[in-house]
């Protein structure tokens, strides 16, 4: 899939682009295992050359990943958003800063876990790659997830600057 002509005139002045694990796929025109550290691998190097930023950030129900050089700087960045699409996950539009906290100590999935440190240990440090949280719950919001998890990595990313 090509981007589209607004998004490829955008390449030139963006440093991040992100995607969820649909838009990832739908990208590169076939499904990714995405527990299976060779297909993401090749997943990520495969959208890299689709898409040429700095940095490809790929969020996922199980595990958020940002790929670069400088892919260990935005650390920070992927925890906040993976807490706040959690957050949201779990609350819906009636989080409060309490549930937020609360997300923030909850158990990380522990194939995600896994995961996570196999496709670093792969990848090198080009790759910083994070679990998602262990969530069970009987009625969750699923709307919006994309754009909480963008939100909080933005503000992550905007504090972090001078």
């Amino acid at each position: 899939m090509e981007l589209s002509a607004g998004a490829d005139a955008l390449l030139e002045v963006i440093d991040v682009y992100g995607l969820n694990e649909d838009e990832m796929q739908s990208h590169l025109g076939y499904a990714v295992n995405l527990l299976s550290v060779t297909e993401v691998a090749r997943a990520l190097e495969s959208l890299q050359a689709l898409i040429p930023v700095t940095t490809l950030v790929v969020h996922t129900k199980y595990w958020s990943a940002a790929f670069s050089e400088r892919a260990g700087e935005y650390a920070q960045p992927l925890n906040e958003g993976i807490v706040i699409a959690s957050t949201r996950y779990c609350h819906g539009d009636e989080y409060t800063n309490h549930h937020y906290e609360l997300m923030q100590n909850r158990p990380r999935r522990t194939e995600s876990v896994e995961f996570a440190a196999a496709l670093e240990r792969r990848m090198g440090k080009v790759v910083r790659c994070l679990p998602g949280f262990e969530l069970d719950v009987a009625a969750p919001t699923t709307v919006g997830l994309g754009d909480a998890f963008v939100g909080g990595f933005l503000a992550a990313v905007s504090r972090a600057r001078p």
